[in-house]
């Protein structure tokens, strides 16, 4: 069964051109109003002693958690590293390292605040979301091993000097490669980064450590940053509890936090850290894209076609749950609900005896 437009469908790959650290082709990722991660509270920890690219990098991904919070709908907060307790992460369903730096250090992350945060940890249904320096404990300097276990999965060695050009591939796991957290994204891309070094006891070199490895380093130009066999860049992962994670050794600069990559990559570790199962893509305006299963394209036009046999029942919803349309249909036909004529996100249900279909619908 299909779902389209009658409009010329087009798939559609933003080109970044940087002078910044990262040079990728991807999709944008786009709010989807339809997620549980529009009811999540997510809190956002950033500290240590950071400045230059780091803290500019900090200061652009908050922007970019604001804009994502205000199209979504999720309530985003700034907690304090210093003062976490039981009661201030009670209600807090998804924590945001956000170039958190110096976690394993008693003035930046008391005792009291970790013990807070494993805790919340243990309640499971969490989200989890970590990016470049909020990984970064030594591992032979015995920096927070417990974090580096059981949350980031990685053993952590210094990472040298500079930022080396680096060419990072997709993983070729066909699972994974199945979840809609890949959607869209590039098969492969050159960047300048910080790349990591891994202790080989690292869990997320482990295939059984449960680890689903998004992309891998395959060669970096610098000599101290040689990867091993297998060189993890971006990582995803569920608990025993049902507690999400997400890590990514990106990214370095602030061109970088506002390339279309990792806006994207960040959209899709909140939504899949909610408990959310698919993602929503986006294009530029007034273009369009289309993807088939439970995912979202974006059209300028003001109808759909259904393509399947038999009879249907055809329902179309808004972003707050409310039925805008509703009719019958047989094998192949166009529909132009009214509600089309206003932009937003819809959702799409085509019901027959034999199955239900779904997608999202973005009307510019």
């Amino acid at each position: 069964m299909r779902i389209k437009t009658n409009m010329r469908m087009l798939w559609v790959v933003c080109a970044m051109i940087l002078s910044g650290p990262l040079a990728a082709r991807a999709q944008m990722v786009a709010a989807n109003p339809l997620s549980p991660l529009k009811s999540k509270k997510v809190m956002v920890l950033e500290g240590g002693s950071i400045s230059g690219e780091h803290l500019d990098a900090r200061t652009a991904t908050y922007a970019n958690l604001q804009g994502f919070a205000k199209a979504v709908g999720f309530t985003l907060v700034k907690g304090d590293p210093k003062n976490l307790t039981d009661a201030n992460l009670n209600d807090v369903d998804i924590l945001v390292f956000s170039y958190f730096f110096e976690t394993q250090t008693a003035t930046a992350f008391p005792d009291l605040s970790k013990a807070a945060f494993q805790k919340w940890l243990a309640k499971g249904g969490k989200g989890y979301v970590g990016f470049h320096t909020s990984g970064a404990n030594e591992w032979l300097k015995d920096e927070w091993k417990w974090y580096q276990d059981n949350v980031t999965s990685m053993r952590y060695a210094l990472h040298g000097t500079g930022v080396p050009q680096g060419k990072v591939d997709k993983t070729t796991d066909a699972a994974i490669l199945a979840n809609p957290i890949m959607e869209g994204l590039p098969p492969t891309f050159t960047a300048a980064d910080e790349w990591y070094a891994y202790d080989a006891t690292s869990k997320v070199l482990d295939p059984a450590s449960g680890c689903k490895v998004m992309y891998y380093l395959t060669n970096a130009q610098a000599l101290d940053r040689a990867p091993l066999g297998v060189h993890p860049v971006a990582w995803y992962r569920e608990d025993a509890a049902k507690s999400r994670y997400f890590y990514s050794t990106f990214i370095h600069t602030p061109d970088g936090a506002n390339s279309t990559w990792f806006k994207s990559i960040l959209l899709r570790a909140l939504e899949y850290t909610s408990g959310d199962p698919s993602t929503a893509i986006l294009t530029e305006k007034g273009k369009s894209a289309m993807t088939l299963g439970n995912r979202s394209y974006v059209t300028s036009g003001r109808d759909f076609s259904v393509d399947l046999k038999g009879h249907y029942n055809v329902s179309v919803w808004s972003s707050k749950g409310e039925k805008v349309y509703s009719a019958r249909g047989s094998e192949k036909m166009t529909f132009a609900p009214a509600a089309f004529s206003k932009p937003g996100l819809y959702l799409v249900k085509v019901a027959s005896k034999a199955k239900t279909f779904s997608q999202r619908i973005m009307v510019y």
